[in-house]
């Protein structure tokens, strides 16, 4: 892992991605909470994908409502799809959340 903050978010966020692929939910999800709570660091360079702290925060969050529908946890899903319909209305993951239908 890196010293610098912004690299290590960068390793973890990536963890995130090769759990996935190897079908390691679990795993997936106790790091995606972990990124959720900490918070990117304050001189992470957001990218063009990446523009602000609002859109990364989203990109998690909407990284782990899939992940927890994945592990049948569908009652954890809906209150996170809801807070992430809150949060981020205009985000770009809006309509890939699920919620209350």
């Amino acid at each position: 892992m890196s010293r610098d903050p912004a690299k290590a978010y960068d390793q973890t966020f990536r963890l995130v991605t090769e759990l996935t692929l190897q079908h390691r939910h679990h795993r997936a999800l106790v790091v995606l909470r972990a990124l959720q709570a900490i918070k990117p660091p304050p001189d992470y360079k957001y990218t063009d994908v990446t523009p602000d702290p609002g859109s990364l925060l989203a990109g998690v969050t909407a990284s782990l409502i899939p992940t927890l529908m994945l592990l049948k946890m569908d009652d954890q899903a809906l209150v996170e799809g809801e807070r992430f319909l809150k949060e981020h209305p205009t985000s770009r993951y809006f309509d890939l959340v699920p919620y209350g239908r």
